[in-house]
């Protein structure tokens, strides 16, 4: 059981002031109460809230116009540079900097090979 209803935060809390904050009696009596398997593995977070922080929002999107026009402009100006280095310059993970150059730019990553030119052989 991953949520708790406030009262079942309020008994856990009141079990670990009554045991003199110890974590290990503390679970021992939550799983009388509750249930073996219901009973929380640790008590008291360190922020010592009864509620739970609803912070968890959507990461922002990496793939947004700014960056895929700094990506373009990156690539126009020195097209050698190596996906890892361009990365770091733009300050974008690698894995986000592929995405932009394939799907996006409609780039495929390559490494450019140097060759000898061939003598005419008549």
């Amino acid at each position: 059981m991953d949520r708790f209803t406030l009262e079942q935060r309020w008994e856990t809390l009141k079990n670990y002031f009554q045991r003199e904050c110890c974590v290990a009696e503390t679970v021992r009596k939550l799983r009388t109460i509750f249930g073996r398997n219901e009973a929380p593995s640790a008590p008291v977070r360190e922020t010592g809230m009864l509620v739970d922080n609803r912070s968890h929002s959507r990461a922002r999107p990496v793939r947004i116009a700014e960056r895929i026009a700094a990506v373009a402009q990156s690539g126009r100006e020195n097209p050698r540079t190596s996906t890892r280095h361009r990365a770091q310059q733009l300050n974008i993970s690698c894995t986000s900097l592929r995405r932009i150059l394939h799907k996006d730019l409609g780039s495929f990553a390559y490494k450019l090979q140097l060759t000898q030119k061939l003598p005419d052989v008549r």
